[in-house]
């Protein structure tokens, strides 16, 4: 098992009382379960992770293939002309469908077998404090597993592009406002933030329903989202009832003439604050789940 191939280097304590672990943080100790956690996830995720980061250069052979049976391509290649590949539109809700459905996949696949009597006691059993266990899981989690994915997603989308020029820029290059190219209508902090916050608030979200749920970890997850969805949407028409809907869009619109110069500061300090509230609730969460942890 991955706890018998784990290296022992835990401290152990001896007293009259009997054997007491060393639980305390530590640098030396850490980096090495690190390592381990890493190499750990790679044999639990790493065939998905490529799945789901290699789909650019999959979705553009299944395009292309059913481009070329339907809406006329068949007759375009006799003829000598050429089948144009996905656009960049056509690309980035690709991505953004193929990204969401990973982020609510790869947490559970990762760590959701600490629920499980025997994984779990295994887990417990290894050589490392808890608090090493967790700042692991959620540098892996948050950090790392996002960053290879999104990277190698993008290289592969960049790779399509400079194969097929008809596919027009890369996903790297892709900002939301140049694409539309009018000036009336900007959207503020556009740009990569937007998808590493989403990824990561996503990310910790479901990592949190892997550890509560001992069955069916996404679909229970996603069913607490919609009901928690469902409470806001009630207290949001409770409030568009009873309130003055004339002094509120005054008082907005009045907001927004003030501070039109700094949209795009105040959007990226409500991203910001947001992140940081459900990365302290679902993180604390997900440490005392961890703690108390037991099989």
């Amino acid at each position: 098992s991955g706890a018998l191939n784990y290296p022992c280097f835990y401290k152990i304590k001896v007293s009259k009382t009997g054997m007491n672990m060393d639980n305390t943080f530590k640098i030396s100790r850490f980096g090495k379960y690190f390592v381990y956690d890493l190499k750990r996830q790679w044999k639990n995720i790493g065939m998905l992770m490529l799945i789901f980061a290699l789909s650019p250069v999959i979705f553009y052979m299944l395009y292309m293939f059913f481009a070329a049976l339907f809406d006329g391509g068949l007759m375009k290649l006799f003829s000598g002309m050429s089948i144009d590949g996905p656009s960049i539109w056509v690309r980035f809700g690709m991505a953004a469908v193929m990204i969401t459905i990973f982020v609510m996949l790869f947490p559970s696949r990762a760590y959701g077998e600490i629920t499980d009597k025997a994984k779990g006691s295994e887990w417990l059993m290894l050589p490392a404090s808890r608090l090493e266990k967790f700042t692991s899981m959620m540098l892996i989690s948050l950090v790392v597993i996002p960053l290879v994915y999104v990277v190698v997603y993008f290289l592969s989308d960049a790779f399509v592009c400079l194969l097929d020029k008809s596919c027009g820029d890369s996903l790297m290059s892709f900002r939301i406002n140049k694409e539309i190219g009018s000036s009336d209508f900007v959207i503020p902090a556009n740009g990569f933030w937007i998808l590493a916050s989403s990824i990561v608030g996503n990310a910790i979200v479901f990592l949190l329903g892997g550890l509560i749920f001992k069955k069916w970890k996404v679909v229970g997850t996603v069913l607490v989202l919609f009901a928690l969805q469902m409470v806001f949407s009630g207290l949001l028409s409770v409030f568009i009832t009873n309130a003055d809907l004339d002094w509120w869009g005054n008082w907005f619109a009045d907001w927004t003439i003030r501070h039109a110069d700094s949209i795009d500061i105040w959007l990226n300090a409500f991203i910001n604050l947001w992140l940081l509230l459900i990365l302290a609730i679902c993180g604390t969460w997900s440490w005392f789940r961890i703690k108390r942890l037991q099989h």
